[in-house]
């Protein structure tokens, strides 16, 4: 069930065995792995399912370590976004995700 909190809520007040925080690839698979253990799981993710440039302002933070792409560009903007492959879902073009710092 997806929930958005800006339009219901009420839904905040929701309790749950366990929160997972963020709806990337290792809090789907922890929250799946609960789940299948029965326990009951609440996944939360900012953002819609569409790219909002709010949300992305977010994930601003500056890069102290090893070179990496801009965390607010993890989820670029449709236009940035490579036409997607017959197996692979569109992501960001590697020339737009990495930055010279």
């Amino acid at each position: 069930m997806l929930i958005d909190f800006r339009k219901y809520p009420e839904a905040a007040a929701h309790q749950a065995e366990f929160c997972v925080i963020g709806a990337g690839a290792a809090g789907v698979t922890i929250a799946r792995r609960l789940m299948r253990a029965g326990k009951e799981v609440m996944l939360l993710e900012s953002g819609g399912p569409d790219f909002e440039a709010a949300t992305q302002e977010l994930y601003r933070g500056a890069n102290i370590g090893l070179p990496y792409y801009d965390l607010d560009e993890a989820r670029p903007a449709p236009d940035r976004m490579r036409a997607p492959t017959q197996h692979a879902a569109a992501i960001p073009s590697r020339e737009s995700r990495t930055r010279t710092v």
